[in-house]
């Protein structure tokens, strides 16, 4: 079987245990994500008094508001559709997941919309999947997401370039792949509803074997900067030329969004001062940021082994976030589900969290209404790089001022369009 149950443990047999399904990458290209994911599936358990175990993940003595609570992991994998089916199906049908948390993925949280509509009585709470559609079309009243969707995730980025930097034409840089026109998406809309022009969609110039050589001089000529946002691929080729053919003041021409950020090497390449260049995202990566680094010790405590930096990943933040607001809808019932679990699911929907990253709540498509970061790469005495708060960009809702509805077209290479007026609330 791909995957295993964890523990969990209570004492006697009423009420029955809640069982959690997480589904996690065990052997794609992004298994080493699964540690993380699962230890911050746990990690709202282990504040609540659960043990850790010596894996991470790995919890006992799990009870939230009287209710026993078991988490069971399951393999999927990023472009394998079938394989997100069968594990979803095996959690529900042969463990009895009455939850089910994940995956990793854009296009594979869209699927969880079919899913959710396939067993109406397990509750989905969707992860690391920036499709706008998972919630936005077709919703699904079983399904849930606290996280922003994939434009969320760099709103306020536009309009920082537009009234600060001074732009009025960008090009976009990003994956040519869903992931990447999700967040495009986010850019385009809001800088275009100010007023600005999209001068090219670049989908190409930063996924292997393209060399981004010949693109990064077309963009340092054709546009007043570069908004470099990617989800996955390794932004360094495509830096470093666009770096050169600029030559100096990135920060005026640059602003960048993306889980590689993270990372120093894709920060800072060799020889490409980035120091100015602001980042925007939902999870800040600034260390001074009280409320993260007290989660980043609180998890490292309860799992010692895990990589460094794993709290900050997509995969573990998440998950955390899920089974945070599971944990405080139950707190809010009393541990009880409710026929159909509706009282669980009322609880969900009226939440209104305090995270580490600031506050969520729910909109009516049960979306995440969000806040979203703006950092800045400064360089610390030992020469290696940093992020420092810039703005805070509160309340971030997924329909950016009526530029995303049901009727409007799913984020695609060329969608949206590049329309003045009406920009978003927090552009205004």
């Amino acid at each position: 079987m791909a995957a295993v149950a964890v523990t969990a443990a209570a004492c006697g047999s009423d009420p029955k245990p809640l069982r959690v399904g997480v589904l996690v990458e065990c052997d794609s290209v992004f298994g080493s994500t699964r540690a993380g994911a699962l230890a911050g599936a746990a990690l709202p358990l282990v504040e609540r008094g659960a043990r850790p175990g010596a894996e991470p993940g790995e919890l006992d003595g799990a009870v939230v508001a009287g209710r026993p609570i078991e988490i069971v992991p399951a393999c999927s994998q990023v472009t394998r559709f079938d394989r997100l089916m069968s594990e979803t199906r095996w959690l529900v049908e042969s463990e009895g997941a009455d939850v089910v948390v994940g995956p990793l993925g854009t296009p594979e949280g869209a699927m969880m919309r079919r899913l959710a509509a396939k067993y109406p009585n397990v509750t989905f709470l969707v992860g690391t999947g920036g499709a706008q559609e998972t919630t936005l079309r077709d919703r699904q009243a079983n399904l849930f997401r606290f996280t922003p969707d994939g434009a969320q995730s760099v709103a306020g980025l536009a309009t920082y370039a537009f009234e600060t930097l001074g732009w009025r034409r960008a090009v976009v840089v990003t994956e040519g792949y869903p992931g990447g026109w999700e967040v495009a998406a986010g850019f385009v809309a809001e800088f275009c509803s100010l007023g600005g022009a999209i001068v090219e969609r670049d989908l190409q110039s930063v996924l292997s074997p393209v060399d981004p050589a010949a693109a990064a001089n077309r963009h340092a000529d054709s546009a007043d900067g570069v908004a470099l946002l990617v989800t996955a691929a390794s932004p360094v080729a495509y830096l470093t030329h666009y770096a050169a053919a600029v030559g100096g003041g990135l920060a005026s021409r640059l602003v960048v969004s993306g889980p590689p950020f993270a990372d120093e090497g894709s920060r800072a390449p060799e020889n490409v001062e980035t120091t100015g260049v602001v980042l925007g995202g939902d999870v800040p990566l600034d260390p001074d940021d009280e409320a993260m680094r007290a989660y980043r010790a609180s998890l490292e405590r309860a799992y010692p082994t895990l990589q460094p930096g794993a709290a900050y990943h997509d995969p573990t933040y998440a998950s955390y976030t899920a089974v945070q607001a599971l944990a405080t809808a139950l707190e809010a019932t009393d541990g009880e589900l409710g026929d159909g679990q509706a009282e669980l699911r009322r609880a969900l929907g009226a939440l209104e969290l305090e995270l580490p990253q600031g506050a969520v709540r729910l909109d009516s498509n049960r979306q995440a209404i969000a806040d979203i970061s703006l950092e800045r790469i400064v360089r610390g005495a030992s020469g290696k790089t940093r992020l420092e708060s810039v703005a805070t960009v509160e309340d971030v809702d997924q329909g950016f001022g009526g530029r995303f509805t049901p009727e409007t077209p799913p984020p695609s290479p060329a969608s949206p369009a590049c329309v003045k007026g009406s920009p978003p609330g927090w552009a205004r």
